[in-house]
């Protein structure tokens, strides 16, 4: 008897630790649709902890979402909306920082020496639906997490 809840309760054990490395086997991978960030309308769902852009104030038309510092945004592409796989190389026109930490956007991407140019400062857990009256409307080309 004490045998069989043995194998009974190690094979249960056996399977919760399959599913939990499962999970994190798909971490690093690529967002999709269904993990968006919230927006005005329901078009995106919610996923914490990242810094997102939007193409368009009000946090529409495509999101691309950072989990760290980025030195050269060109090679990132817009998710979703109407510039989808476009890149995001300065064309940013919203943000959201759901992270606990301040996030600077350069208008020069990072030449080696560091981002430079303009710059637009997100403090935690913020957003600003329009970033013109900041005077740094579609002009992102660098993010870095502080």
């Amino acid at each position: 008897m004490k045998r069989k809840l043995f194998l009974t309760l190690t094979a249960a054990s056996l399977s919760a630790v399959s599913l939990l490395g499962l999970g994190t086997a798909t971490a690093g991978a690529a967002p999709s649709k269904s993990s968006a960030p919230a927006a005005a309308s329901a078009e995106f769902g919610v996923q914490a902890g990242k810094f997102y852009v939007y193409k368009d104030d009000n946090f529409k038309n495509g999101y691309y979402p950072f989990a760290r510092s980025d030195g050269n945004v060109a090679n990132n592409k817009w998710i979703g909306g109407d510039h989808a796989r476009r890149t995001i190389n300065n064309g940013t026109s919203s943000v959201k920082n759901d992270t606990d930490r301040w996030v600077d956007l350069y208008a020069d991407a990072d030449d080696g020496h560091g981002c430079g140019g303009a710059k637009y400062s997100s403090r935690p857990h913020s957003k600003d639906s329009d970033l013109t009256n900041n005077g740094f409307d579609n002009k992102a080309s660098c993010v870095r997490f502080r």
